[in-house]
């Protein structure tokens, strides 16, 4: 069963180790932003969709993201590409059997709100590469991202049935590339 101080353990698992970059960033920092960005997304899907997401499937959502990554206290950050070649149903087993209600905050959420985490994750991965990516496959894989960026943010579009501009407008673009973007302009 994971204990808190496994969990702490996300301040010393490293991503991007097979792309380089020019710091380091931990699970758990990542992990932080995308609980931000999540809390964010569903603030503006509610004042839009509010029958859809309700104050309590926006709470689940938010604690969904803060653990969204909690396995890779066990696995570290498992590059996207090897996950094609190893099968992830056994890695499955263990971190549900090992995981406790840590890893059912995520797993237990509908597919809507999977899809807000996925986004976020995304937007904080562009975000992160595109202002420390260090090499010309840093560049290969930020085109990517923010391909898959772009197709997640039509799929929370069309579950949420929310303007196609809205969340990109209003949280997304300026969190990407406005250098003095601050909290202040989420509100």
């Amino acid at each position: 069963m994971l204990k808190i101080n496994d969990i702490y353990r996300s301040t010393e698992v490293m991503r991007w180790h097979i792309v380089k970059t020019k710091r380091k960033q931990s699970v758990a920092e990542h992990s932080y932003i995308v609980t931000i960005l999540v809390r964010e997304f569903c603030c503006v899907i509610r004042s839009y969709r509010g029958d859809l997401m309700s104050q309590h499937v926006q709470w689940e959502t938010i604690q969904g993201a803060m653990f969204h990554d909690v396995d890779e206290v066990l696995f570290g950050d498992i590059p996207s590409p090897s996950k094609r070649f190893i099968d992830t149903s056994k890695m499955a087993d263990v971190i549900s059997s090992v995981g406790g209600g840590y890893t059912q905050l995520y797993d237990g959420l509908g597919m809507g709100c999977k899809q807000i985490i996925k986004l976020a994750d995304l937007v904080e991965a562009v975000k992160f590469l595109t202002h420390n990516k260090d090499s010309g496959h840093a560049d290969k894989v930020l085109s990517k991202l923010n391909v898959h960026m772009m197709q997640q943010i039509d799929k929370v579009n069309n579950t949420w049935c929310i303007d196609d501009q809205v969340l990109w407008h209003d949280i997304i673009q300026p969190f990407l590339y406005a250098d003095d973007f601050t909290v202040d302009d989420l509100s």
